[in-house]
């Protein structure tokens, strides 16, 4: 199956909005923009709204909207570089590989395709949420620690409508709010198998995740902010810093790359990007220029990518999903619509001995 068929660049929120528009003008502005995008999930859009450059203006200013809204719900700045900005490690010449990490804590992170139109929080659970517990675990040196794998059916539960697809700052919302749930066996709710995991979230979307679920998803409540337009740098140190990025937008990774990708449209779509390699070997391997490095992506479409040349040495082995592409690549997919998620909030952990982790 071509999974990436769940999110055609067809599927555009201005083929929706002609039966839409009117509620912005009975309901005003703010209180519209949300029933229109619940209207548009209902009637069949898939995916996350994106303020890209090649969105529908309706779909940029919804998810200006929906940015604005999470800003408001913040307690202090909602810029994850205002929070936590001037305490980032410097990247420079380094790398991070947590896609590696957790795959030496479970095998079962970052395996599987999504089965319905939540790019958003299979994104969400499967990548970002089990790269920032398997660092934590790591930095503590308690493997024990690291639990069963996060998983979908509570984010996804909380997209507040029956259709499908979601935005992701009501991802960023219930994370920070409530944590993520996990597949493991909740007493009513056996979330162990990914279909099933899946297949609660999509039943909840019009009620909700039920408070006899939801009350038993504990623990893991991360701090999330927005990213305005970084820079490279920025880039490199906020992956080498232990920072996930969760982001919507029309580009993802072309499906062969030697090893890295090349840039293609998609669809409105939610994805992430977990890591980097700033070496000079790096650069050497993939021939980039002095000011490039390697930035780590992943998809929620299970084994799409054919990457050959993968140097298994310096980021442990390849995983299901992964999509490397150049630094410059990768600042135009974190630059359209992107949220920062890290696991600490006060004094942030040192930095990892990947040189180690990957021997």
């Amino acid at each position: 199956m071509d999974f990436s068929k769940l999110v055609p660049a067809s599927n555009c929120l201005a083929n929706y909005l002609d039966l839409n528009a009117d509620v912005v003008v009975t309901s005003g502005v703010r209180r519209g923009v949300g029933l229109m995008m619940k209207r548009a999930y209902d009637r069949g859009f898939v995916g996350c709204f994106a303020d890209t450059e090649d969105s529908p203006n309706w779909a940029r200013r919804i998810a200006k909207y929906e940015s604005d809204r999470f800003r408001d719900e913040c307690n202090g700045s909602p810029s994850l570089m205002e929070q936590i900005g001037r305490t980032l490690y410097d990247g420079e010449g380094k790398r991070s590989a947590p896609l590696a990490l957790a795959q030496q804590f479970d095998k079962r992170c970052l395996t599987g395709a999504q089965a319905f139109g939540n790019c958003t929080a299979c994104s969400c659970g499967w990548d970002i949420m089990n790269m920032l517990n398997a660092i934590e675990v790591a930095v503590k040196g308690e493997s024990q620690a690291f639990g069963d794998p996060f998983a979908t059916a509570l984010i996804y539960g909380l997209r507040g409508h029956g259709g499908q697809g979601m935005a992701l700052s009501t991802a960023a919302s219930g994370a920070r709010d409530y944590g993520v749930s996990r597949r493991t066996n909740y007493d009513g709710y056996d979330c162990r198998s990914e279909d099933r995991d899946e297949s609660y979230g999509n039943q909840w979307g019009r009620s909700g995740p039920p408070k006899a679920f939801s009350d038993q998803v504990t623990g893991r409540v991360v701090k999330v902010g927005t990213l305005d337009h970084v820079n490279k740098a920025e880039l490199r140190d906020l992956l080498y810093s232990g920072v996930m990025i969760h982001h919507g937008g029309t580009l993802t990774g072309t499906r062969t790359g030697s090893p890295l990708v090349s840039l293609t449209g998609v669809g409105p779509h939610a994805q992430s990007t977990l890591g980097m390699d700033d070496t000079d070997e790096a650069r050497k391997h993939c021939g980039l220029a002095d000011d490039e490095f390697v930035v780590f992506n992943q998809q929620t479409w299970g084994p799409y990518f054919n990457i050959s040349r993968w140097r298994e040495d310096l980021w442990g082995p390849q995983v299901e999903g992964t999509w490397p592409v150049k630094a410059s690549d990768a600042l135009r997919v974190v630059n359209q619509d992107s949220y920062g998620y890290v696991a600490y909030d006060g004094p942030k952990p040192p930095p990892l001995d990947w040189d180690v982790i990957i021997p």
